[in-house]
């Protein structure tokens, strides 16, 4: 073969060889084109993913986080009313720096039978201060009549102008038992509310435990 022929061949073989070289490049980059727009659309659908995730996990710990705020409601507002050992201790120190005080005691019918087992603990630590309380349980008044929440404290304060009138409610005046009364109460975080109104007609007060209030709101 002559020499003008293999230089023929080899002038169409680099003819060839840059066409494929061409088409392989542009194969190369329309390919390239082709992934990266999948591999885009496979990032941005990640993304979405992820940020769909991540709106139904806030979600999640918002209901988790609402739930076990209930049930710690739930949780306080049947708890029954109980004084600690500590507590105990400060309520009856208080009473004792009021000698030989004289109460009656009772509770609401809103308050059941957890307010019912609150007088009793109150009835051995107002006799541990040295005060004077009914004895027995059938001399616990049981109040159908009035509705108290918390602790109130049953007084006769002064009478109507009016008789047709009830009395005054609001207007009671603290003489030093009634003031030790609301001072021991106090020390355990209790406040009583006084109330001109005595259904025995007598100068005894009561201390009447009523419905639990509901829990404070953080």
């Amino acid at each position: 073969m002559s020499v003008e022929a293999w230089k023929t061949i080899c002038d169409i073989a680099a003819v060839i060889l840059l066409f494929l070289t061409f088409a392989f490049g542009a194969g190369a980059f329309i390919a390239g084109n082709i992934i990266n727009k999948r591999q885009e659309k496979q990032l941005q659908q990640f993304d979405k993913d992820l940020t769909e995730a991540k709106i139904e996990l806030a979600k999640q710990q918002e209901r988790a986080a609402t739930a076990e705020k209930d049930l710690l409601e739930l949780q306080e507002r049947i708890k029954p009313r109980i004084l600690t050992d500590k507590q105990s201790t400060e309520f009856v120190g208080v009473l004792k720096t009021f000698p030989n005080g004289v109460i009656d005691v009772g509770y609401t019918a809103g308050s059941g039978d957890e307010g019912f087992n609150f007088v009793q603990q109150l009835k051995v630590l107002f006799k541990q201060a040295g005060w004077t309380v009914p004895e027995n349980s059938r001399d616990i008044a049981q109040h159908l009549e009035i509705q108290v929440v918390g602790v109130g404290v049953l007084v006769r304060g002064p009478a109507a102008s009016d008789p047709g009138k009830p009395p005054p409610s609001g207007y009671v005046v603290l003489t030093p038992l009634l003031k030790t009364i609301q001072a021991a109460f106090r020390t355990v975080g209790i406040e009583v509310q006084f109330i001109n109104w005595h259904p025995k007609n007598s100068e005894t007060p009561e201390v009447v435990i009523g419905s639990k209030p509901e829990p404070k709101s953080n």
